[in-house]
């Protein structure tokens, strides 16, 4: 168990021995969230798989900013310091990361803008027509259905953390990470 986690940790041996073939693509041993879950392996299986049909849904730079400006919204630095990396992988800017960590929308694209918004909105369980209208312009249906359901998952995640007083495995990269911050050499 980590020093303040109230679960424990197991390693990956522990947790794939439940449904091995569901965490071929996953480091568990690498994520504390993922071996905090891992203590119910059947629950966290079905998890990852219903995670896996939502990342399938959007395009990696939409699910990677709805991501992003939820755990800024909740003040989530546990997956705001995972995400971070995955965003750039997924193309995003530094410049944009740093304008979400800032609780910002300022010289996002109109379409990144709208998704942030919405997305702050929902978080705070306070969208109003404008906001679903605004995201609704560069949105379809199902794809703000798509970030609907990935962001309460993230919500659920989020409260998870906090519950099971997870930590981040590595120093956490800040609200306006530097390119130093995101060198995967130090």
């Amino acid at each position: 168990m980590e020093p303040d986690a109230r679960v424990p940790l197991p390693d990956s041996s522990t947790v794939v021995e439940a449904a091995p073939a569901l965490f071929d693509s996953l480091a568990i041993d690498d994520l504390h969230v993922a071996r905090a879950m891992g203590n119910n392996p059947q629950v966290f299986a079905g998890l990852l798989e219903y995670l896996d049909v939502l990342y399938a849904a959007l395009p990696p730079r939409t699910r990677e900013l709805a991501i992003l400006a939820a755990a800024r919204a909740l003040g989530d630095r546990y997956e705001w310091h995972q995400h971070v990396f995955e965003a750039r992988e997924a193309g995003l800017s530094l410049a944009t990361i740093r304008t979400i960590g800032r609780g910002g929308t300022d010289g996002l694209a109109d379409d990144a803008a709208a998704l942030v918004t919405y997305v702050r909105a929902y978080c705070d369980r306070a969208v109003t027509d404008e906001a679903h209208e605004r995201a609704r312009t560069h949105f379809e249906p199902d794809e703000l259905v798509a970030i609907a359901l990935l962001v309460s998952h993230y919500v659920g995640t989020g409260l998870f953390i906090d519950a099971m007083r997870v930590t981040p495995e590595t120093t956490f990269v800040g609200w306006e990470p530097t390119e130093t911050d995101l060198d995967p050499t130090d």
